[in-house]
């Protein structure tokens, strides 16, 4: 904090007021450095950045992350032989014999220290490295002017085109300069909904999670190979070996058009054969009616993604009971819980938030793994404790469910907040990226 003093704030010509604005690792220095309150620090814009580095970027539910962390370990140490390049072999080493002190090799800041006006950007395409961390961020802030821009399109592009950049111009106009340009008046949330990986919709709304949420749980039944709305009366188990590449799928149809925008969680009552410990992976996707498997963006470019993403190391399924809702599992960093021959136990898996629209006829698919689940080479995790049999138990006593955020299709339309000049009608398909924040509820858009 003391060392902060930018030049610029001191000149004549100057309000006195710093902004900062950027994305990805300068989105995340931005919240270290808002998190000690400097002077003349006015308002901050960070994009798709971490806010914990332990359960954002460096694990995934207790899984080691390695294509990403080692691009980044290299990046920051090309050309040197710097020690701390060497963090990118010592990570899985600390996590496994100092579990309850990993998470301090790279403590989160406190954001709830944060108080400072925020304009925060978050990507559903970037599930790997930085959507948790973006949406966790903007939950935690203790600032009460905050607004959450998501997107489901590629990152930088989106970063960089005209309709972001004139965001951000009017968040720094308004809270730099003062001007009276209507920006407060902007509610909290702008929402885009991928409908595939072309097209969304959107509009805003007052908070997130999304006013008018329902928590609907669908329970795995491995007779059928569907998600069900009721839990099958009698129990059942299904084996995989996760070293052959097995994988566990359940389905559910929709009857009707569904948006499904939010954190969504599973759980799982697992055991494994042969083994004190298991990595699980699972993923939600999207068949069309047809069939057809409907593909999203993904982490830096990759464009056959899945809608979601989760992840768990069942050692460190422990819970923080404060930090922890039914729809949004945290793992207690400081607890390892192996597994006992022969013991079934519940896992609780974070799925990364989004917002997806399903249409009637459509169909959402659970796959569970235990293997990164799509072909996307510049994320995964490729040092898994897996060996022998998984087993997963459903119905009876083990009530393995998916919770899914279903948007309530008969509350009021959110407010929109359209700006003169700019009238275009509902549904109305355009290919241009428009040049002002609007909002207009349900409009489809043609992606990038």
């Amino acid at each position: 904090r003391g060392a902060w003093s930018p030049p610029t704030a001191t000149q004549p010509w100057s309000t006195g007021k710093v902004g900062m604005a950027g994305a990805s690792h300068l989105a995340t220095m931005q919240w270290y450095t808002a998190a000690q309150n400097p002077p003349h620090l006015a308002a901050i814009a960070p994009w798709d950045g971490i806010s914990d580095p332990y359960r954002d970027t460096l694990t995934h539910g207790g899984i080691p992350e390695t294509r990403h962390c080692e691009f980044w370990y290299r990046a920051m140490h090309m050309g040197s032989r710097s020690a701390v390049s060497s963090m990118r072999r010592l990570t899985p080493w600390l996590l496994r014999h100092f579990p309850d002190r990993f998470r301090h090799v790279a403590a989160p800041p406190e954001l709830e220290d944060v108080t400072i006006p925020a304009l925060v950007g978050v990507s559903w395409s970037d599930q790997g490295p930085r959507t948790r961390g973006s949406i966790r961020a903007f939950t935690r802030l203790g600032s009460p002017d905050k607004w959450l821009y998501t997107h489901g399109r590629k990152g930088w592009q989106t970063f960089y085109g005209s309709e972001v950049l004139d965001v951000q111009r009017r968040f720094f106009d308004h809270f730099l300069k003062g001007e009276d340009n209507g920006f407060h008046a902007v509610p909290w949330v702008r929402l885009e909904t991928r409908h595939d990986l072309r097209t969304y919709s959107e509009r805003f709304e007052e908070q997130w999670p999304v006013p008018g949420t329902h928590y609907v749980p669908l329970y795995l039944d491995h007779g059928t190979g569907c998600l069900d709305t009721e839990l099958p009366e009698e129990s059942s188990r299904a084996r995989t070996f996760p070293v052959a590449g097995d994988e566990l799928t359940f389905s559910a149809t929709f009857d009707e058009d569904t948006e499904i925008s939010g954190h969504a969680a599973l759980r799982l009552w697992v055991e494994a054969k042969d083994a004190n410990d298991m990595d699980l992976f699972v993923g939600l996707k999207k068949l069309a009616a047809d069939g057809r498997e409907v593909w999203f963006e993904g982490h830096a470019g990759f464009e056959e993604a899945f809608v979601a993403h989760g992840w768990i190391r069942a050692s460190h399924r422990a819970l923080d009971p404060e930090a922890s809702t039914a729809y949004l599992p945290v793992l207690d960093p400081a607890k390892h819980w192996p597994l006992l021959p022969g013991q079934i136990v519940p896992v609780d898996i974070e799925i990364m938030p989004h917002s997806t629209f399903f249409e009637a006829g459509s169909t959402l698919v659970l796959v569970v793994a235990g293997h990164d689940l799509d072909s996307n080479q510049k994320v995964g995790h490729d040092r898994t404790v897996n060996q022998g049999f998984h087993i997963v138990h459903s119905g009876g006593q083990f009530d393995s469910h998916l919770l899914l955020p279903v948007v309530d299709p008969s509350r009021p339309d959110p407010q929109p907040c359209e700006e003169p000049g700019n009238e275009v009608s509902d549904n109305t398909e355009i290919t241009a990226m428009p040049m002002l924040w609007t909002g207009f509820p349900q409009r489809l858009r043609a992606g990038l």
